[in-house]
């Protein structure tokens, strides 16, 4: 036998443990993968809900406060100094509100004590004509990184106060929010790096534990060369997906048992009847 038919075999081999390697890295991947993405999809859903509902708690505030402030001003018992207090009132509260009553009666032109100079009227949502009663929101970005929410809506003062047409501003100060939002990306971020690791390594594992069948079926397939039949894979371990064939290679084997044991039988017939006249001679 040449150098060239001892190497084919050992080649083959080599071939088939880097064909094996390769499924089961694709595999990994495949896994690692599909896991990755379900937990960045997990994590965009638990930002994108915490980030909207600290919007809709900033939207009720200002809502509240605005439909207050526009009661404050109906009522008939109400004076100027009825509404700067409401004006001025939770200024050091969790979250900054910030009022403006915009009017030309003097009296009732007030707004919120030191309110920021990013908070100028002409910022705050624009209002369309005929929308008198509907509250306008939007978004203010200040500056040094500062976001304010805010609200508008067009009332008309009681009789009392000449009838005028007046802007209700509110807006609040939304920088704990985005200290929030930066935490939770930075923990978010981190749990996305930690997943990704932990899928790596879940992934090659389960995936060589899966494919550990079939290295049970390639060890019985070289088992043929040696011409031992005898062998046969354990089935109660196996996946149902590779019942079925495992049962088919087991007869086989036992095929090639009952066949090669024949042929040994009649091999050593042959001899025995080669040296009968040997013997006689």
């Amino acid at each position: 036998m040449s150098c060239v038919e001892l190497a084919a075999p050992v080649s083959d081999a080599c071939t088939a443990e880097r064909r094996r390697a390769t499924l089961s890295t694709r595999l990994s991947r495949l896994y690692f993968g599909m896991s990755l993405i379900l937990v960045i999809i997990g994590c965009s859903v638990l930002y994108v809900g915490i980030s909207a509902t600290l919007s809709a708690t900033d939207f009720q505030i200002l809502e509240k406060r605005l439909l207050t402030l526009r009661d404050v001003i109906d009522d008939s018992g109400t004076t100027e100094t009825d509404i700067y207090h409401e004006v001025s009132e939770d200024l050091e509260g969790p979250r900054r509100v910030y009022m403006r009553i915009i009017t030309d009666n003097p009296d009732i032109a007030v707004s919120t004590p030191e309110m920021p100079s990013d908070l100028r009227p002409e910022l705050f949502p624009k209002m369309q004509k005929g929308s008198d009663g509907k509250v306008h929101q939007g978004v203010i970005e200040g500056s040094g990184g500062r976001y304010f929410r805010a609200v508008s809506i067009r009332v008309q003062l009681p009789a009392r106060w000449g009838a005028l047409p007046v802007i209700l501003q509110v807006a609040v100060d939304t920088s704990r929010d985005e200290l929030i939002l930066g935490w939770l990306r930075q923990i978010l971020a981190f749990v996305i790096c930690l997943a990704a690791v932990l899928c790596w390594i879940s992934a090659h594992y389960l995936v060589r534990r899966e494919l550990r069948p079939l290295q049970q079926i390639t060890k019985a397939a070289s088992l043929i060369e040696s011409k031992n039949f005898s062998y046969r894979l354990q089935r109660s371990n196996l996946p149902a997906e590779l019942d079925e064939l495992a049962e088919q290679f087991n007869q086989m084997l036992e095929r090639l048992q009952s066949a090669y044991g024949r042929m040994r039988h009649y091999a050593d017939e042959v001899a025995h009847e080669l040296r009968s006249p040997i013997n006689k001679m």
